[in-house]
């Protein structure tokens, strides 16, 4: 029994005699300016660097982290954040307007299209369904999708709900894409 005891002993103070040795190692003096990093091996194998005076730690990127663009962002370009499916499609985006949104005289409409001949058709109509303003502009065709922009100019005596209608016309009677309609629900104000 008294030599059982007596070889915990020697193998309790080994490991304490190791564990110093490895904290002593590990340790370095932060008063001195050339001191180097100390190496430490994990229980992983892997190598960690404790930065000292000297060192100064750096950011690690994070792989597969893509950040997706805000909608102020992507109205400087509104076709950045186009879906690779709708690429070959015939389609009218609308970009920064949302539904319900307050819709002043003067503001201007962005999106990112591709129809026949590049056409883009808008109006704005009021509660009644009376057409304060309409106009077209060219946005993306055959060559692939492009943006577009245009602004609203109108008059309305009280805050009303209206619609901004955007779309392409379909000339083909039906043989081509279907024709693409937007009709977003705004507050127009006076």
């Amino acid at each position: 029994m008294r030599l059982h005891i007596s070889g915990v002993r020697r193998f309790g103070l080994l490991g304490a005699v190791a564990a110093l040795a490895l904290f002593g190692a590990a340790c370095t003096d932060s008063d001195d300016p050339t001191a180097e990093p100390t190496t430490t091996a994990t229980s992983t194998a892997e190598a960690t660097t404790t930065p000292d005076a000297t060192n100064t730690p750096t950011e690690t990127p994070t792989a597969g982290v893509t950040e997706t663009p805000a909608a102020t962002e992507v109205a400087g370009d509104a076709c950045a954040a186009l879906h690779p499916d709708a690429v070959e499609s015939s389609f009218v985006f609308v970009v920064g307007i949302a539904s319900g949104d307050a819709f002043a005289s003067g503001s201007t409409v962005e999106g990112c299209s591709r129809t026949f001949e590049s056409n883009v058709t808008w109006s704005l109509v009021d509660r009644e369904g009376n057409t304060l303003a309409d106009g077209f502009t060219m946005g993306g065709g055959v060559d692939g999708p492009a943006a577009f922009e245009f602004e609203v100019e109108y008059s309305v005596s009280e805050t009303q709900v209206g619609h901004l209608v955007v779309d392409a016309p379909d000339p083909s009677d039906g043989e081509g894409f279907p024709p693409v309609v937007n009709s977003i629900p705004v507050v127009l104000q006076p």
